[in-house]
């Protein structure tokens, strides 16, 4: 039996405490970098208008209802052809006349167009859930 030397020992502890810090700075990186992507910072209505603003003017005088998309497959599927290009995580913006889909990362507008609410009656017509004489 082969009798190892102080030397070979000491070569031998130190490759594996350089592979044991290794793994640990790995796991430590992976750690931070899926905590920081599991849980973005919350960014608020503010900060999106005032960067919105840089790209295109917004009216001052009213302020707009805002909202996250967090479900782009309903919306494609309710408004088609407005929310083709929506993704989880833009921004919808709503003045009483302007919607806006802000992708605020990339900090671009995705789609601007009027707000279509319902329409107005016209004289002499009934409201449709009106019982017809």
């Amino acid at each position: 039996m082969k009798i190892a030397s102080l030397k070979q020992i000491k070569k031998v502890a130190s490759s594996k405490f350089f592979v044991l810090g290794l793994a640990l700075v790995i796991l430590f990186s992976a750690g931070m970098y899926y905590r920081s992507w599991a849980n973005p910072p919350q960014i608020s209505d503010a900060q999106v208008l005032t960067r919105l603003k840089t790209i295109i003017l917004l009216p001052d005088a009213v302020a707009p209802s805002m909202a996250v998309v967090t479900d782009a497959g309903v919306l494609k599927k309710q408004q088609p052809e407005f929310f083709a290009n929506v993704k989880n995580g833009d921004r919808l913006i709503i003045y009483p006349d302007l919607a806006i889909i802000y992708d605020y990362q990339a900090n671009k507008i995705v789609k601007v167009g009027p707000v279509q609410g319902v329409p107005a009656p016209q004289p002499g017509a009934a409201p449709s859930n009106s019982p017809k004489p």
